[in-house]
């Protein structure tokens, strides 16, 4: 039985209480998008893809009018934040063109192509994170003010600091759902917070970060605010260890400082690529 059918199985059977599964993808400026469908449009998922219209995302190619959803079933995940009665269960999904194609819009899979050429050129790499991101109040209509959720410092504690349940929620989120963190602190701007996500290959670091924004997102909102990853006010922190393919060397350590608002999935293929380059075997 294959890994589709195994799922397609769980999520049919009424006793493991699915209602929903979501189909997420991640558009070129670094939007987190998905699809919710009930688990009997599961297996249509799978075999012929879920249709969304292609004019209706960000730097579309205009002569693409529309695109298909395909689970990627490796990287089923339960939605912690959801109700627990009534599962809705999350996987990352493919972009395919009408005919089969993987989509140019589809920058995941353009990153697992970067990973793969980079093993190919004698190399592997694990990448580790820190990601910013600052919460702030919300009106009466729910929506985000310019007032600060707090006006802590750097690494300040309670009551100065009002953010640490919002972390503590959203790394023991993070955990049932496989994703480790390493540490998580008040950050130097008012409202500002700070979560630094274990090391793991590239495009899992990729997924993982589009889940974080996910999981702060989700935390926020249940706690009344509003959450902002802007580059103006926040930083995403990369380190990079290029090893050789085999493990017994150290290639080299590379660390970056980047935009949380950009498309990870772009930028870690870029770096790659560079690395590549730099550093693989002819």
């Amino acid at each position: 039985m294959t890994k589709a059918e195994e799922i397609i199985r769980f999520v049919t059977d009424q006793e493991s209480d699915v209602k929903f599964i979501r189909l997420a993808f991640t558009d070129a400026d670094g939007v987190v998008k998905n699809v919710s469908i009930p688990p009997k449009q599961f297996e249509a998922a799978v075999t012929k893809g879920i249709r969304v219209s292609a004019q209706a995302l960000a730097d579309c190619p205009p002569e693409t009018k529309e695109l298909y959803l395909y689970p990627d079933c490796d990287t089923l995940a339960t939605l912690p934040w959801r109700p627990s009665h009534g599962r809705v269960l999350r996987m990352f999904a493919a972009l395919r063109e009408e005919n089969g194609a993987v989509s140019e819009y589809d920058t995941r899979a353009i990153l697992a192509e970067s990973e793969d050429a980079f093993g190919a050129a004698g190399l592997t790499a694990g990448v580790s994170a820190e990601v910013e991101f600052r919460l702030f109040k919300t009106d009466p209509e729910g929506r985000a003010t310019d007032i600060p959720f707090d006006f802590g410092t750097y690494l300040d504690v309670y009551p100065d600091d009002l953010g640490e349940n919002v972390r503590r929620d959203i790394c023991l989120y993070l955990q049932t759902m496989g994703i480790e963190t390493e540490a998580s602190y008040h950050g130097e701007r008012a409202g500002q917070n700070s979560i630094r996500l274990s090391a793991a290959a590239p495009l899992c670091l990729a997924d993982n970060i589009q889940t974080f924004k996910t999981a702060v997102g989700a935390v926020a909102g249940q706690n009344g605010l509003a959450a902002n990853f802007s580059g103006s006010e926040n930083a995403l922190y990369l380190t990079l260890e290029v090893k050789s393919a085999d493990m017994l060397e150290e290639v080299a350590s590379a660390q970056y400082a980047e935009s949380p608002a950009g498309n990870i999935y772009t930028l870690l293929s870029k770096l790659l690529d560079s690395l590549s380059s730099k550093y693989g075997r002819a």
